[in-house]
């Protein structure tokens, strides 16, 4: 690509090691990447590669606790999705952006975004479908917003509401025991110890047959 200078591809590349060192948990080296692969698309003026470039970064932000950079890219990410109709990719967005909202404990924007990520669930079955679970992820998310409110009403019902996703467990058992773990703490704090200390062991149990704990 780079003999013979074409420049789409070159950027296809550098987005590609990003990915690579991003799944083997070197996210330095793949902020590096992205970066490069960043200034190449805006270059060509490639928006929807530009796009989910901006997510792959934000992502990488996110597990280096960089959250002011990870919602900084996620928004600009919705920037360009919103041209191309990519609703899951407008999801992934809010969702980021909802989550790091929460560790900058902006929670107002927090339940914002992670309700507009819900609203998209609702509405558009590529979602909805997805064995990944997105409207129980969500549920988890707004739960635990909920949580650092110390509101542990609202978190329990959108915990519960995560739970009545069929198939759950088998699809998604890191996100159901997360589930079943907050709900068990939000229980323990409103002082309601129907199901505990059982609820906090189905979840240690879960995490232990998965091999949860990377």
């Amino acid at each position: 690509s780079i003999e013979g200078k074409d420049t789409l591809r070159i950027a296809k590349v550098y987005s590609m090691y990003g990915n690579n060192y991003f799944n083997q948990g070197q996210n330095d080296s793949a902020y590096y990447y992205f970066l490069k692969s960043e200034k190449l698309f805006t270059k060509l003026k490639d928006s929807l590669s530009l796009g989910k470039n901006y997510i792959d970064k934000a992502y990488a932000q996110m597990y280096e606790s960089d959250y002011t950079g990870s919602e900084l890219s996620s928004i600009q990410a919705l920037g360009y999705y919103r041209n191309f109709n990519d609703r899951l990719s407008e999801y992934l967005a809010f969702n980021l952006i909802g989550i790091s909202s929460n560790e900058l404990k902006n929670y107002d924007n927090a339940l914002i975004y992670h309700k507009k990520a819900l609203d998209y669930v609702n509405k558009y079955e590529e979602i909805s479908n997805s064995k990944l679970h997105f409207r129980a992820s969500t549920y988890n998310n707004l739960g635990y917003v909920y949580q650092n409110l110390n509101n542990h009403k609202k978190a329990v019902n959108n915990f519960r509401l995560g739970l009545k996703e069929k198939n759950l467990l088998q699809d998604a058992p890191y996100i159901y025991s997360a589930i079943v773990d907050n709900l068990a703490y939000s229980k323990f704090k409103l002082k309601d110890y129907s199901d505990l200390p059982n609820l906090f062991f189905e979840a240690l149990k879960n995490r232990e047959k998965n091999k949860l704990f990377s």
